[in-house]
């Protein structure tokens, strides 16, 4: 377990609240496999570049002057970058119309005048930066949310575990690491400064790494779960159900059916070749016999839709079979002989008139039908669309 008065030796000029949102939150570092001293060091060595020895969490954008805004954004103007200081003069002490600049029209974000730049700047403790990034966290939304202390660490946390750095640190491989996290080499330099202080502080693990065994695998653990049923839901398979952090029947299926997609090894389990597959992965493609599928081959494929079906046809006939009672009960009552037969049946329900019983019946049948008919119009479509699996 990382404690307080680690943290607080390895970056004294931390924030508490920052601190304690690092302590609070370690379970879910352990449970993503962030146990054994190299991981440990690399994670925090990572996160303190990111956070700026854990004082902020959320990209600072507030430069004083042109030539800072140049060494960090200097580059192709393709890539949104400054050609020259002269450039940068007019976005000192701007960091809203600068983070618009740098970020709008890239990394999933809209151009100007859209606020995605800044909406979407660098946010949490691996400063996740730009709405397609903020989309694969589940913060597309709410992007504020990504800001707040716990949050914040627990999703460095995911997003560790998502770019395989657990067996990068097991390698020493810390420029690898630092490629997954920033996209190239920025911070390398610091990193490897704060692997050397993480060395003098961090000198005992908590526990051992984890050996995973079958039913009892790190990748079982609710937050690891929860984070597969996200990006499975977010490229198309629809199948996972929900996010509750099982694995349960839906999740398995889905799980089956992108490792099927992506060539994977065809087992119903989360380990890190599948969450690097996930990564990586684009949008699940629809084929054209899907998107021109007929009723009956939805039906065929899709358990509620086909449930769908049947009630609509059971409904029907009974609205059917109702309203032609209910026109003949009339008739029927005034015969003699059948008005002795019906006579019982009125007692026991009152003074209510039978055709007035199955005029009933027939409307609830209809209201039904019209249900039925609506779910099962609704699933095609959705099969159609790829919203249903």
């Amino acid at each position: 377990m990382v404690t307080k008065t680690q943290l607080q030796q390895f970056l004294p000029d931390a924030k508490p609240v920052l601190i304690e949102a690092v302590v609070h939150g370690w379970t879910k570092a352990e449970a993503a496999g962030i146990t054994s001293l190299p991981r440990i060091r690399q994670f925090l060595a990572n996160i303190a570049v990111e956070t700026q020895g854990l004082t902020r969490i959320e990209e600072n954008l507030n430069y004083t002057s042109a030539q800072r805004i140049y060494d960090v954004f200097k580059g192709p103007a393709k890539a949104r970058r400054f050609k020259s200081v002269a450039e940068c003069v007019p976005y000192v002490r701007k960091p809203k119309q600068l983070a618009i600049k740098v970020y709008g029209g890239r990394l999933g974000n809209r151009p100007a005048p859209s606020t995605d730049g800044w909406d979407y700047r660098g946010g949490g403790m691996m400063q996740t930066t730009g709405r397609d990034n903020y989309r694969k966290q589940g913060f597309d939304a709410n992007p504020q949310a990504l800001r707040t202390p716990d949050t914040a660490f627990e999703t460095a946390v995911r997003e560790w575990w998502q770019r395989g750095c657990n067996g990068l640190a097991d390698k020493g491989d810390t420029a690898g690491i630092r490629k997954k996290i920033q996209g190239g080499s920025g911070g390398l330099d610091d990193v490897k400064a704060y692997l050397k202080r993480a060395e003098k502080v961090f000198t005992t693990a908590a526990a051992p790494a984890p050996a995973p065994k079958p039913g009892d695998s790190v990748y079982t653990q609710k937050v690891m779960v929860e984070s597969v049923q996200k990006r499975l839901m977010e490229l198309g398979y629809t199948e996972v159900g929900g996010v509750d952090g099982l694995i349960g029947p839906l999740t398995r299926a889905a799980i089956l059916a992108f490792r099927d997609d992506a060539g994977l090894e065809l087992v119903p389990t989360v380990d890190e070749e599948l969450m690097r597959a996930l990564a990586t992965a684009k949008p699940r493609q629809l084929t054209a016999e899907r998107e021109q599928a007929s009723p009956d081959y939805v039906r065929a494929k899709v358990p509620e839709v086909q449930a769908n079906f049947f009630s609509k046809v059971i409904s029907a006939g009974t609205a059917v079979i109702s309203a032609v009672g209910a026109l003949l009960s009339g008739v029927l009552d005034n015969l003699g002989g059948a008005r002795g037969a019906i006579e019982p049946v009125r007692e026991f329900a009152s003074d209510v008139p039978g055709p007035v019983w199955l005029g009933v019946v027939a409307a609830i049948a209809a209201l039904l039908f019209m249900i039925n008919r609506h779910g099962e119009k609704t699933g095609v479509q959705a099969f159609r669309s790829g919203e249903r699996r």
